[in-house]
């Protein structure tokens, strides 16, 4: 008899234990819910990779969420898009297509445009 009473007390008290814990585990935000900003992304660049990779591999789901365009947007701005980081690119004083100086060189047996 004193197990069975027992356990009537505790059954209930675990049970809603449980439902308690369930309901604020779901109700709690996940870090994939509030995304970081474009500047976060653009200084975090190991983050913004492992972030365009997951979008990448799966852009159904998750290609149009906030974080997403976030580092996608922060990748345009910081990676091989941006001129802002490219060396000088050599080019010599006056030397412009409109002076005859740019361009490719003529092809063999063929004069430069005058």
């Amino acid at each position: 008899m004193f197990v069975s009473s027992t356990c009537k007390r505790i059954i209930p008290v675990i049970s809603t234990c449980a439902a308690l814990i369930c309901v604020v585990t779901s109700c709690s935000r996940g870090p994939e819910d509030t995304p970081q900003t474009v500047d976060y992304y653009r200084t975090h660049a190991k983050d913004r990779q492992r972030l365009l990779a997951q979008c990448a591999n799966d852009p159904g789901r998750l290609g149009n969420k906030p974080a997403c365009i976030n580092a996608q947007q922060a990748e345009i701005l910081e990676g091989i898009g941006s001129t802002e980081k490219l060396p000088p690119m050599g080019l010599s004083q006056g030397s412009t297509p409109a002076s005859g100086g740019g361009g490719p060189p003529p092809k063999s047996g063929e004069s430069s445009p005058r």
